[in-house]
Formats: C-alpha cells, structure tokens, sequence
C-alpha cells in the first residue's frame, strides 16, 4: 500500500471492497451473536436419589402426541403410540424410558440428551 491510498480494504471476490475496521467490527459482532452472550433460560441440574424398579416388562402406551416442558420455557413432542416403561423412582415421582423416540430436553438453544449422558 502506498501512502496516499487511503484505509486498507479487504476485497471478497474482487466486488465488495470494505475498510479492515468493519471486516472487524462484523466478525465481532458475529462471533458475539454465535457464542450466545445471554441466557434466554436456565435449568439448573440438581443431584437426586434414584431407586431403581423391578423390570416386570410391564408398560403403558401413549394413546396421542403430547407437548411438554420441564420448566425451561422449550417444549417437546412425545409422540403417539411411544411405549413407555417405569425404570425407577426419584423423590419428585416415577421415572419412564421410552425405545420409540429419542426424548430431548432444551435450554437457551441448547439441547441435552439424556441418553448420552
């Protein structure tokens, strides 16, 4: 660059040629807006006694497609004809597990697979 040029540029494909002040100022805020800067909601994870329960091979049907939530402000749809299965019993009620559908839990964007944990 010469002097007398004026502000560097950055050229993308020749046909948008910006100052290196906005290429920076527009990475920034993007780089802001994609590392999520705010929590919309929050669930906090709480430790719990869980008791597990005779597997008898017993079960229930879902006989519709139910929207539910846990609290975070995200629903999710278990489907019709899931069947469910009790596993177990934590203080707050019984505890169901399902092989029909993978059940997922959202927070602020983020969704948490109870499977994988």
């Amino acid at each position: 660059m010469r002097r007398g040029d004026g502000p560097a540029r950055v050229s993308f494909g020749g046909a948008v040629r910006l100052p290196m002040v906005a290429v920076a100022l527009i990475v920034g805020i993007l780089d802001l807006l994609a590392g999520c800067a705010f929590d919309i909601s929050h669930v906090e994870r709480v430790p719990t006694t869980f008791q597990p329960a005779v597997a008898d091979g017993s079960g229930w049907t879902l006989p519709h497609e139910q929207s539910i939530g846990v609290g975070s402000g995200f629903a999710t749809t278990l489907r019709r004809d899931t069947r469910w299965h009790l596993v177990g019993h934590i203080p707050q009620g019984d505890v169901y597990k399902t092989s029909d559908q993978i059940v997922t839990v959202e927070a602020s964007g983020r969704r948490y697979n109870p499977r994988s944990s």
